[in-house]
């Protein structure tokens, strides 16, 4: 992608995610944030063929194309009984993060790859996720994602 076009899309990016945070705060846009790139998912699924796949092949599937693609330069996952690690580093979002955290001064509340990838399990298994902790430090993110039973309640 030309540098022109991926600005205007960090800048499209940057803004909606400001006006979700600005109009509904954090525990809201954490919740309605994980719908974000979701529909990726269904690009995916014809692409790599998910469905024949076991959730772990489907992950790594998935981490594997985001590398291929340039979207970023290493992922790692590791699915956990209650939660999912996903270990990423030069990632084409990070210049948003960093926006959100320096000018509005938002946690960590979005992350695309991780909202696929929590697709995935959802699509794939009797669990359900909730964007948990970030850490971001020198381009390289960590990111956890909690799993639930479909039927339990998680938000308030």
């Amino acid at each position: 992608m030309k540098e022109e076009a991926w600005r205007f899309n960090e800048s499209f990016l940057f803004g909606i995610l400001k006006v979700i945070w600005d109009n509904l705060g954090y525990p809201s846009s954490k919740y309605f944030s994980t719908l974000v790139a979701r529909d990726f998912l269904d690009f995916l699924k014809k692409k790599i063929s998910l469905d024949n796949m076991s959730v772990e092949e489907a992950l790594n599937s998935v981490t594997k194309f985001f590398v291929d693609s340039g979207i970023a330069k290493a992922i790692s996952v590791e699915m956990r009984k209650n939660d999912v690690i996903v270990n990423v580093e030069g990632c084409i979002y990070n210049s948003v993060d960093s926006k959100l955290a320096n000018q509005v001064k938002a946690p960590i509340f979005v992350c695309p790859l991780v909202n696929v990838l929590m697709g995935i399990v959802e699509h794939k298994t009797d669990l359900m996720g909730e964007f948990g902790p970030v850490e971001i430090k020198d381009s390289k993110c960590n990111l956890i994602f909690d799993l639930y039973p479909k039927k339990t309640k998680i938000h308030v």
